[in-house]
């Protein structure tokens, strides 16, 4: 019904369908109907032609997910990136970098002239992207902080910009290369690391403290390694001792500082006992080496893997204390609480250490359950060595092992020259990349397999290779079929339509060279003119118009006949069917198909009626219908129209004339094609490049039939020819582009990957990149892995997709991971989630980026840190225990009645030494200030966790906010209760508010106190200044200002305090 026309003949009709094989699955087609009429105008029947378009629909499918997947790695690169093709234009300008420049993607895309410079340098200038290709003499004569990594440029570098902020810089810059080697592009990765420095030179300056608080503490302190020989000693042990450095290093302890002859450590000795896995108390000994009775104690100190690596003794002289230990035996009653504490702290240290190396255990013998075969042989190519996977794949036991053998036994003899030229190549170091061989099992049965190898050195000599082997029958299996695959498709493509043109308003956008033969117009002619001129009257013209205007048709132009004014004067009758480009803007640009019917039009009222069923069925194929005599002398007996036009003839009888040698790129393809007819019948989809007549080159798909004479042998040659040019450019462009997806993945400076979001979670896609950082040797290898086995944690992989699914993205999360041989790395993940068909996030996109080296930096500077807050304490302790002392002399002496004016001086003394204690107190608190990572708090348990002050009543309306600050949080709100306490007098309430306003959160503690001055409001927070310790109000804006949080006081005096504490945006964020 949608082919039969008003005066009751059939139309050429184009339609889409869907059609279900047995099996269930669905196959797109694409199909043309061609209507058979009698010679007077009756239908008799109709012919029709279904394509499948499964692969051409995947193809453009995987195109799509690939492009995806790289613009989805590239947006979310944690470090900021640009890409450059090869004319030095901006095809890439990811996140990371939008947001160190302020420059958006939109107004970079597309720039060249050395565009993407300006944002650094304020002016367009060759960067280390455009350096790629010096030479290093080039690089060290004009730039300095440059260097070679194989064909990548890194460099470091400080700047005004970008956004006016001084900044240190990395940049990494290296080429991108097809699959031929050539360069298409070139990549750049900058990455802000001057935190990273200034860690460093906070490190090198705690080191230095450290060093100079060591030499000037006024305690002997002598630091022991592993063995109990001393390495260092500060200045006070030099001196009470009366020997050099040089006179102590190398020697143990005992050597020095016990009865002379002691040859080793005696029962007592703390070092020893440390050693053995104790903790040992401080104790008190006398120590005539140095002449007196000393407090010793023994610090530990462990390397990254629990080892002990030093031991830092600390003798404290306590000769004078105990000759006053009955007078402050309270004192000595609190230091030992506190030595108490510290060993119970160090005691948890140890046991977690301990655990830490058990583990560690535990994951290196999991990392020896390789599915892959793993082998080691010797020089003489005799397996030393395979694992279980090896004797299970090749069919073999222990035994057979034992027995002796070679690797070339469990190889194809045709291989075995190769192999041992490969080996020899290892052995030297030259690299190959022929790793493919075909195994041999114990049964004789073969297998292909990948085998990647690397020398093993014993004393400094190669003693053999260590290698892993990979069955890759599967992929040999998958890629048979996806060639056979592609040969059907080939022969299904060969009966594609004939003239193409693209049209938008009836303004012609494009068309192909049929187009060119049917209209005799060249595409310079045709191309941006309005399709008019092509109609032989302006009422076909507007009836094609109404047919394609139709609102019955707005989703694809129904077969209509037409007449063409050809350039030279002639009508043509032709056929057009046409859809939208896109089915939702059927106003957009269409794609039409044009059939030149005329000659079909003509023999339908010369040829007779017994011949018109066969010669309208040839004549309207959108084919090359021929008949030929093999052999060398062959000729054309029959052809029609189209196979004419392919090649450029203006007529059939033209055509036949011409030799058919002349019809073909390379006439030995001709002789290639007739041999395979001749052997086996037929032949289909035989894709060869054609000649026309003027000499152009076209790809055509021939499927031919012998048919026998009265012999019985082949007389002639019966075929089709379907030109398949369009389509052998469409899959050249994607192969193109998948090219280019492939090649900047491969170059993406981090680890890209997909995976699944179920459990347990199974990797899809990973790039070289991420597979190296888990320490495999190959992509295929690293697939096979364990994906909930690779954290260090399971629970961190159930956060990511929980965050995942409630966020859709995250960026920049840190987590543990481990290698393939077991050792834990730090890694910041981006991702974002894919979803499935039902909507739900079915994958995880993402990439990864190696932080070890960052936070073993940040655990160096936490170490440092942790040994100053060590040295602290003890001075601190010290001093405490001198004022002590010295409060208790004090005490002592007004007690015997001293005149007046000693009384005076007593009194003084016995108030600074208060003050001072109150300091030292202070110290302990500042000293915790930074030390330890700030955190997300939330503020209901923070606040609930402080002790509000005596008969005060306090609310909050913060439950819904989490902020980033210091651990010492709390101590904030305590000193601000404690403060409304001691100085709002008549303070019954204190109110918590929480409010968002101009992208920050503005936290207020408010109190119904007398308030604060209006000229004290400022200077409440310096330190010292205050009624009680003058320190509270500064710890608190100390405090805050470590995660950029800022306070002020705001209230009315006489009615209460309120401080405010503004929470910059990104340090806060709501919680359910």
């Amino acid at each position: 019904e949608r082919m039969r026309r008003d005066d009751g003949r059939l139309a050429v009709d184009h339609f889409n369908l869907s059609i279900t094989r047995p099996d269930g699955t669905a196959v797109p087609l694409h199909g043309h109907a061609t209507p058979l009429h009698t010679p007077d105008g009756n239908a008799y029947g109709t012919q029709v032609l279904l394509y499948d378009m499964t692969s051409s629909r995947r193809a453009e499918q995987d195109l799509w997910s690939a492009q995806q997947r790289l613009l989805n790695a590239i947006e979310y690169l944690p470090d900021a990136t640009f890409i450059i093709d090869t004319d030095g234009r901006i095809i890439a300008w990811n996140r990371a970098i939008e947001e160190m420049t302020g420059v958006p993607a939109a107004e970079m895309i597309g720039k060249g002239n050395y565009e993407y410079a300006v944002p650094f340098y304020g002016a367009r200038r060759k960067i280390l992207i455009d350096l790629i290709f010096e030479t290093d003499e080039v690089i060290a004569t004009n730039y300095a902080h440059i260097f070679h990594e194989k064909d990548t440029l890194i460099a470091e570098t400080s700047l005004p910009r970008p956004k006016g902020q001084p900044k240190i810089l990395m940049g990494k810059a290296s080429p991108l290369y097809d699959r031929q080697g050539e360069v298409v592009g070139a990549i750049e990765s900058i990455r802000d690391i001057t935190g990273l420095r200034k860690a460093e030179e906070a490190a090198a300056h705690t080191r230095k403290d450290w060093e100079t608080i060591f030499r000037a503490i006024g305690h002997p302190v002598i630091v022991l390694d592993a063995e109990n020989r001393i390495i260092d000693a500060n200045d006070a042990m030099l001196r009470v001792s009366g020997l050099t450095q040089d006179q102590l290093r190398t020697k143990h302890c005992y050597e020095v500082f016990h009865a002379p002859g002691t040859d080793r450590p005696p029962a007592s000795c703390p070092f020893e006992r440390i050693r053995s896995g104790e903790n040992p108390a401080p104790s008190d000994a006398e120590i005539e080496a140095l002449g007196g009775y000393y407090h010793i104690s023994c610090t530990p100190v462990f390397d990254a893997n629990g080892r002990l690596e030093k031991v830092i003794h600390i003798a404290m002289d306590i000769t004078e204390r105990r000759k006053a230990q009955d007078e402050i035996r309270a004192a000595y009653e609190h230091i030992a609480a506190s030595e108490e504490e510290l060993r119970g702290q160090f005691d948890t240290l140890v046991q977690n250490e301990q655990q830490i190396r058990e583990s560690e255990a535990k994951y290196r013998e999991l990392a020896d359950l390789l599915p892959q075969v793993v082998f080691e042989m010797d020089m003489q190519m005799r397996i030393t060595y395979a694992n279980r996977s090896a004797l299970s794949t090749f069919g073999m036991t222990e035994k057979d092992l034992a027995a002796g053998i070679t690797a070339l036994q469990v190889f194809d003899p045709r291989d075995h020259e190769r192999i041992k030229e490969n080996t020899r190549k290892v052995i030297e170091g030259i690299p190959y990349d022929d790793h493919e061989y075909s195994a041999v099992r114990k049964d004789k049965s073969t297998f292909p397999v990948l085998v990647y190898s690397s020398p093993v050195f014993r004393s400094g000599r190669p003693a053999g290779l260590r290698g892993v082997m990979i069955d890759i029958s599967a992929r040999k299996k998958i890629e048979a079929d996806l060639r056979q695959s592609e040969a059907t498709l080939s022969g299904l493509f060969r009966v594609a339509p004939v003239g193409i043109l693209m049209v938008r308003d009836r303004i012609l956008m494009r068309v192909n060279e049929k187009i060119c033969s049917i209209s005799g117009y060249n595409m310079s002619e045709l191309v941006g003119k309005n399709a008019r001129f092509l109609y032989a009257s302006d009422k076909d013209y507007e009836y094609v118009g109404s047919v394609r205007y139709s609102k019955d048709n707005i989703y694809g132009l129904d077969a209509v006949e037409t007449n063409w004014v050809r350039k030279d004067g002639t009508v043509r009758t032709v056929l057009l069917s046409g859809t939208p480009l896109d089915q939702a803007c059927p106003e957009g640009e269409w794609i039409v198909v044009v059939l030149d019917i005329t000659g079909e039009k003509q023999l339908e009222k010369e040829i007779r009626l017994r011949q018109q069923q066969i010669d309208t069925h040839l004549q309207n194929l959108p084919l090359g219908i021929f008949r030929a005599v093999p052999g060398p002398n062959g000729r054309m007996v029959m052809a029609n129209a189209v196979i004419a036009r392919l090649h450029g003839y203006e007529s059939v009888g033209e055509f036949m004339q011409a030799p058919l040698e002349n019809l073909y790129a390379n006439p030995d393809d001709r002789k290639v094609l007739v041999l395979r007819v001749l052997k086996e019948g037929t032949v289909s989809g035989f894709e060869v490049q054609l000649k026309r007549k003027n000499g152009d080159l076209f790809w055509a798909a021939i499927s031919a039939v012998a048919v026998p004479g009265p012999d019985g042998k082949a007389a002639f040659l019966d075929g089709f020819v379907t030109d398949i040019t369009p389509r052998r450019r469409m899959e050249e462009e994607i192969r193109h582009k998948q090219q280019q997806l492939d090649n900047l993945m491969q170059n993406l400076p981090a680890g890209v990957f997909r995976t699944t979001t179920h459990k347990p979670g199974r990797r899809i896609m990973v790039n070289p990149i991420l597979a190296q950082m888990f320490g495999y040797d190959s992509v295929e290898e690293f697939l096979k892995s364990s994906l909930d086995d690779s954290y260090v944690d399971h629970k961190d992989r159930e956060e990511i997709i929980t965050r995942l699914i409630r966020d859709g993205a995250i960026t920049n999360a840190e987590v543990r991971f481990r290698r393939k041989d077991g050792e834990m790395f730090w890694a910041s993940m981006s991702a974002v989630a894919v979803p499935g068909p039902d909507g739900a996030p079915e994958y995880l996109d993402g990439i990864l980026t190696d932080i070890t080296a960052r936070k073993r930096a940040e655990d160096a500077l936490h170490e440092a840190n942790r040994r100053f807050k060590l040295l602290n304490s003890m001075t601190r302790h010290d001093i405490r225990n001198q004022l002590t002392a010295l409060r208790g002399f004090v005490e002592v002496a007004l007690k015997k009645e001293p005149d007046t004016d000693m009384e005076h001086y007593l009194k003084k003394i016995q108030a600074i030494a208060q003050t001072i204690s109150t300091q030292i107190e202070f110290t302990r608190a500042y000293q915790e200030l930074g030390i330890n990572v700030p955190g997300w708090a939330r503020l209901e348990t923070v606040i609930a966790g402080t002790a509000a002050p005596v008969n005060v009543q306090y609310s909050t309306s913060c439950s819904r906010y989490e902020i980033f600050a210091d651990p010492m949080l709390e101590r904030v709100f305590f000193n601000l209760f404690d403060n409304a306490a001691r100085h709002g007098k008549h303070v019954t309430t204190i109110t918590i508010d929480c409010q968002e306003d101009a992208g920050a959160l503005l936290i207020s503690v408010e109190d119904d106190g007398t308030g604060v001055p209006q000229e004290q409001k400022e200077k409440i927070f310096e330190r010292g200044f205050g009624k009680n310790t003058g320190l509270g109000l500064f710890l608190v804006k100390e405090i805050l200002a470590i995660t950029g949080i800022r306070i002020r006081e705001n209230g009315i005096p006489g009615k209460g305090a309120r401080f405010e504490m503004t929470v910059p945006a990104g340090a806060y964020r709501r919680v359910s």
